[in-house]
């Protein structure tokens, strides 16, 4: 898959691509909005008067992310300090202004600006004297920050359901110290001759929490420099799981987060706005597929007007064996198909021409399903499969 690629780089290559064919567009810009709004018509074939007009214009749901975000579906955590701490309506320890309890075992305090920690028979564990924040960062582990202007590196605990606390010295994430175990799970008792079963992997960490307590199909060390995201995480995985695809990323505290992996990209440049985001739902892909072949082509002799400023959709889906297919297609239905190899090679490419309303469904397809994955819903907008 090649993950990272650059919007002015794929805008360009498209339009040069699909401008080599001489793709033309027609647009109509509405001043009534910042995003350029184009319409198409097509003619009823029973009644040649009477005419559909469909319009689409640029997914507003692009605009939200200042780059491309591909961890966008979190499926699990690990850990949510939300649980873990609860304020505190008064105090209930007189002569310290308690204001919240971690885990009901121990109590935050304050003196001024200053935090301090107590546990339940008010006996102080930590003064407040130094620190302007305390929180749960892990299951069973406090930070503790000085001012920021301090630039002082924070200090962490550990505590446990006793409510005894213990500071740690030298605390630091270590990537080495995430250990992924082959596991061979034991065969049906009811098979006569039980197959050889496949290995399992389970990625544990140094508190003992193991990733959704789940046997993987497989699970890679995955480099920074291939997800696209603006998280920020320590320590990325690429993993399986009954067919699927997932990224499980962890955090400096070892805490874990499991996002749906991608199976594919979209690229979409309307008038001014181009934009980029990428499927992370198994079933909008195979959705997606079924939608480009439901379009059908057919080969094309007929050369368009040239046009470097057309509007176009680039879609770009993931296979299994790790090759790809890429559709470019222009707002006149001009479709340039690429595939390539499990090295980024071009193995094939060719040009069809689609129905303009194809163009239209696919922008429209993206606007509606795809923006839901990343937590934006619309109801203005129907598919053509809707329709």
């Amino acid at each position: 898959m090649r993950n990272k690629i650059k919007l002015t780089l794929i805008m360009c290559t498209a339009a040069a691509c699909l401008t080599a064919y001489g793709c033309a567009s027609g647009k109509k810009k509405d001043n009534d909005t910042q995003s350029a709004v184009t319409t198409t018509t097509a003619e009823n074939k029973v009644n040649p008067e009477k005419v559909e007009i469909r319009t689409y214009e640029f997914p507003q749901f692009m605009n939200e992310f200042k780059t491309p975000e591909m961890l966008t579906s979190l499926v699990a955590s690990g850990f949510d300090p939300q649980e873990h701490i609860r304020e505190l309506s008064a105090s209930p320890i007189e002569g310290l202004d308690c204001f919240e309890t971690i885990d009901d075992v121990l109590y935050i305090f304050r003196d001024g600006k200053l935090l301090g920690i107590a546990d339940t028979e008010g006996e102080v564990l930590v003064e407040a004297d130094r620190y302007t924040d305390i929180h749960v960062c892990a299951p069973g582990m406090i930070e503790l920050s000085e001012d920021k202007e301090q630039n002082v590196p924070p200090q962490y605990a550990h505590y446990n359901e006793n409510g005894e606390l213990a500071m740690l010295e030298d605390f630091a994430f270590d990537q080495a110290n995430i250990v992924i175990d082959t596991v061979y799970p034991e065969p049906e008792e009811e098979e006569e001759e039980p197959a050889e079963t496949e290995p399992k992997f389970e990625m544990r960490f140094p508190n003992g929490v193991i990733v959704m307590d789940t046997l993987w199909d497989s699970i890679e060390p995955l480099s920074a420099d291939r997800v696209i995201t603006s998280k920020g995480y320590s320590a990325m995985y690429s993993a399986k799981l009954d067919k699927k695809s997932y990224y499980i990323c962890v955090d400096r505290y070892y805490n874990y987060y499991v996002y749906n992996g991608v199976y594919g990209s979209v690229t979409i440049k309307v008038g001014d706005s181009v934009g980029q985001c990428y499927i992370v739902d198994p079933e909008d892909s195979s959705e997606l597929e079924k939608m480009l072949q439901s379009f059908g082509s057919t080969d094309t002799a007929k050369l368009p007007s040239s046009d470097e400023m057309l509007d176009f959709i680039r879609i770009e889906l993931n296979g299994d064996a790790g090759d790809s297919i890429c559709y470019t297609i222009s707002s006149e239905g001009y479709c340039l198909t690429e595939k390539f190899g499990e090295n980024g090679i071009v193995v094939s490419k060719f040009f069809t021409e689609l129905d303009k309303e194809s163009f239209v469904s696919l922008v429209q397809w993206v606007d509606q399903v795809v923006s839901a994955e990343y937590g934006f819903e619309r109801t203005d907008v129907q598919t053509e499969q809707e329709n």
